[in-house]
């Protein structure tokens, strides 16, 4: 499978819709989330997005990549749920 691909601040989990079931992508999501910001890592779902995905080092310069429909997630640092 593709992905995930990140934008340039990692804010942001993009996952292609043609890959990944919504389920598939929110829990890629997760885990992505998790391991990049180490306990409390979370991610958020905002909705689909036609974008660029490049799977190559020079997509500054890419103009042959063509846009394709994407899960969107926000990645953030959660906090503990004490009760």
């Amino acid at each position: 499978m593709r992905g995930p691909y990140v934008n340039e601040d990692y804010s942001e989990v993009l996952l292609p819709v043609t890959e990944y079931t919504f389920n598939a992508a929110r829990h890629e999501a997760a885990s992505w989330a998790q391991e990049f910001i180490d306990t409390w890592g979370r991610s958020r779902y905002t909705g689909k997005r036609t974008t660029t995905l490049h799977d190559h080092a020079d997509w500054e310069e890419c103009t042959v990549c063509p846009p394709e429909v994407a899960w969107c997630f926000d990645v953030y640092e959660g906090t503990p749920k004490w009760r």
